[in-house]
């Protein structure tokens, strides 16, 4: 297994790797090829942005995207998506992008990382065993419009 930064040439490889595993349970949503590659190139050109895949004999099998924040003098992380194919969850994919992540990001003075997940979903646990916790002095809020 491969982890190198992703390139605009990886784009379309990732945005159908994308509708395929947010269509799985537990997300069950349904997305547009066009929803995700603006979506994903709109994290791919941020500021401060890092972004990761693993690939398999020249598959693509996951990624990890996300961007940097300053705050209060210090750089922040925010993943945006991690994303693993359905077919090889629990195969360490996952924990491997988070990791080679992690490594850059302090290499770069990163100061925290932080995320949004499910509530009680399998990726809420995966981040727990990788040794995220929840921020008790945060409440995420939204308001359609």
């Amino acid at each position: 297994m491969n982890i190198r930064k992703i390139t605009v040439q990886d784009l379309d490889k990732l945005c159908h790797l994308f509708v395929e595993v947010f269509r799985q349970e537990p997300w069950n949503e349904e997305w547009k090829i066009e929803w995700v590659e603006e979506r994903l190139k709109y994290i791919l050109n941020s500021q401060y942005s890092e972004s990761l895949l693993a690939e398999n004999a020249n598959e693509i099998v996951g990624a990890v995207l996300g961007r940097g924040m300053p705050f209060k003098g210090n750089l922040n992380f925010e993943i945006v998506e991690l994303f693993v194919s359905p077919t090889l969850h629990n195969q360490g994919i996952g924990t491997k992008l988070l990791t080679a992540l992690e490594q850059s990001l302090a290499q770069s003075n990163y100061y925290r990382i932080f995320l949004l997940t499910a509530s009680g979903s399998p990726a809420e646990s995966f981040y727990r065993k990788c040794g995220y916790v929840t921020n008790e002095q945060l409440c995420f809020m939204t308001k359609s419009l």
